[in-house]
């Protein structure tokens, strides 16, 4: 896995995007882009599987739990969009880019949907030190709705962590944030006040199901 955060407070409705019964914690953000290579048993047709993959991330909490929501998420591949329904990410297809320069160690990103740039980053890194908000674990609200359309058939709080070895990150500055207006998508709605610095990473990860935890099942039939 390779990823580029970009660290910034935002204005706007930030609220609205969190689902009951999460609550909202601060306006500090990650936005992010993402490669993950040589990923073993999601496509069944390629043992080497490649992604991309880039979103949103902010604080949110759950009773004593405090962690990171994702508003949105967005992949340029269909073998990685179940975490939508098995862990409750909100992924969606876009086309995405994500581009690396040695010559001058800037790294970008751009997510495409509808023919709209909604996510375009650049970031410079210059071995800075940056601070980033407690995202960890992921807080995560999965909901199935019922095929009558009353109500939830499953509606589950799960925290999520992944494991890690042989990470690396360097820190650096934000050259450019943009989110493009879209009607199909509202990221447009956050205003960027403030960029507080970006972190590339590079890891091997995993993602297995027992790191995933249902600390609160609100389904119909458990209430």
């Amino acid at each position: 896995m390779r990823r580029i955060s970009a660290i910034c407070e935002v204005e706007g409705d930030l609220e609205a995007l969190i689902p009951d019964p999460l609550e909202y914690v601060g306006n500090r953000i990650e936005v992010f882009f993402a490669e993950y290579s040589e990923v073993k048993g999601m496509d069944p047709y390629n043992e080497h599987a490649r992604y991309l993959e880039a979103g949103v991330f902010m604080q949110a909490k759950y009773k004593n739990f405090v962690g990171g929501f994702c508003p949105y998420m967005y992949v340029n591949q269909d073998f990685s969009m179940g975490a939508r329904e098995i862990q409750g990410f909100p992924k969606k297809m876009a086309d995405i880019e994500f581009r690396e320069r040695v010559i001058d160690d800037t790294v970008s990103g751009t997510c495409r949907r509808n023919d709209i740039d909604i996510i375009s980053m650049s970031c410079q890194l210059t071995g800075e030190e940056v601070e980033m908000p407690n995202l960890f674990p992921r807080l995560l609200v999965k909901v199935i709705p019922r095929a009558d359309g009353r109500g939830a058939e499953i509606k589950q709080v799960i925290s999520m962590v992944s494991g890690s070895r042989d990470r690396v990150s360097k820190g650096g500055k934000v050259l450019s944030l943009e989110f493009g207006k879209s009607k199909a998508d509202s990221l447009y709605k956050l205003k960027p006040l403030k960029t507080l610095g970006c972190l590339f990473s590079a890891a091997n990860i995993t993602s297995l199901p027992h790191h995933c935890t249902v600390i609160a099942d609100l389904s119909q039939d458990k209430m």
